[in-house]
């Protein structure tokens, strides 16, 4: 059957598109699992992660703290090493300990000039044998 005008064949292509407009509305159930286990991943990705930032930022602070104190260059190595360490066991942070802090600190010293490095390699697991390496290194100074 044809259509007797032009108006009505256009409204009749416009009924058919919105026909199958229709049916496309939403996502799938496949679609839609998809998405929630991409949601899913991202989530545990950044629980896991989100430790391994904190210690980061919790050892740069105790590292600007250290080097900011006004005598840490009449300060001894190991006195500066301890301080840095005292600054981590404050925030709760147990990598560098007094037993192993020669492990990840370098300090070097000439008169009242103080350098810091540090330098760590953090392993967090994510699921079965797959696993994240982050490694970490960071310097201040106090010149």
């Amino acid at each position: 059957m044809k259509p007797i005008c032009k108006h009505h064949a256009a409204e009749g292509r416009t009924l058919r598109r919105l026909r199958a407009d229709r049916r496309q509305i939403g996502a799938s159930a496949i679609g839609l699992i998809f998405m929630l286990i991409v949601a899913a991943c991202v989530l545990l990705l950044g629980m896991k992660l989100f430790p391994v930032y904190m210690e980061s930022i919790k050892t740069d602070q105790a590292l600007r703290g250290t080097i900011e104190d006004p005598a840490v260059g009449k300060l001894s190595k190991k006195e500066i090493a301890y301080s840095v360490v005292r600054r981590l066991d404050i925030d709760g942070e147990t990598r560098i300990r007094e037993q192993n802090y020669k492990e990840y600190l370098t300090i070097k010293k000439q008169r009242d000039r103080v350098s810091i490095d540090v330098k760590w390699r953090a392993e967090t697991p994510i699921f079965a044998n797959l696993s994240i390496v982050a490694d970490f290194e960071k310097q201040v100074q106090n010149y």
